[in-house]
């Protein structure tokens, strides 16, 4: 109901949030404050700590990029994977990372100066990474016990058979 959902998306926030009420959302970002979970966050963060994942077939403009990073939060992991095509990282280290990083306790972005103790760590990487002779064992490097898809109809069935194979060897969550 909405009233379960306010009443989830109130408790995320009380977790996870930061806070902060002044904010550059629409003077520097030219977007949408992102300081309250849409509904549909609410459900989807609620339903991921509950059962230890998610398959979330959500619409565009729904908030995904927010749940791709608050998703370690709820989720117990230590390494998170977030797996995207690579225009969208480039986007989500630029400006997505400081814009939902106002408002919200972010997991620590590997290789990143600033740690937070208890947080688990986030890699980044661009699902083309994947492919070639380099990095075909990056994610056991890695060894993450999540792995965050987005956009995951677009990968090469070489891609996802290296990510079964991740999944079957590591007991990863997906």
């Amino acid at each position: 109901s909405d009233a379960q959902l306010a009443e989830r998306a109130a408790y995320i926030k009380a977790e996870l949030g930061t806070g902060i009420t002044s904010c550059e959302c629409e003077s520097r970002f030219k977007r949408r404050c992102c300081a309250n979970l849409l509904p549909v966050q609410a459900w989807a963060l609620y339903e991921a700590a509950t059962v230890g994942g998610l398959l979330g077939p959500i619409g565009v403009g729904h908030g995904k990029t927010l749940l791709d990073l608050l998703m370690p939060m709820v989720v117990p992991c230590r390494v998170a994977v977030l797996l995207l095509p690579s225009k969208l990282k480039k986007q989500l280290l630029e400006s997505d990372w400081a814009f939902y990083g106002q408002h919200w306790k972010l997991p620590n972005l590997a290789g990143s100066r600033w740690q937070h103790p208890g947080r688990p760590i986030l890699h980044v990487v661009a699902f083309e990474e994947l492919s070639g002779a380099k990095s075909t064992d990056l994610l056991d490097k890695l060894q993450p016990d999540l792995l965050i898809c987005d956009e995951a109809q677009f990968y090469t069935p070489e891609q996802v058979e290296q990510l079964a194979r991740t999944v079957d060897e590591m007991s990863v969550d997906v």
